[in-house]
């Protein structure tokens, strides 16, 4: 997978986009470990995905059955490119 930072979406390696990311609270801070995989958000209660734990496939499948899911990009683990 890899974020591309103009179009502020993660992409599989194939260049399908798996999602837009766009967060109007941008805090860090506001989110707590549901899981080792998983965040919850203080703010507006969405899952948050931590995106390097899955792999492309369960993460299309996570976001097609909740498109509110939001993701947490870890730049060592996931590319990002301009």
């Amino acid at each position: 997978m890899y974020y591309k930072s103009q179009e502020k979406a993660l992409f599989t390696e194939s260049g399908q986009r798996i999602k837009q990311l766009s967060c109007p609270y941008k805090t860090a801070p506001g989110l707590y470990h549901k899981s080792q995989r998983v965040l919850s958000c203080d703010n507006c209660q969405h899952p948050v995905l931590l995106a390097h734990t899955f792999d492309e496939a369960e993460l299309q499948q996570q976001i097609k059955h909740n498109p509110q899911t939001c993701l947490a990009i870890d730049g060592r683990f996931i590319r990002f490119v301009p």
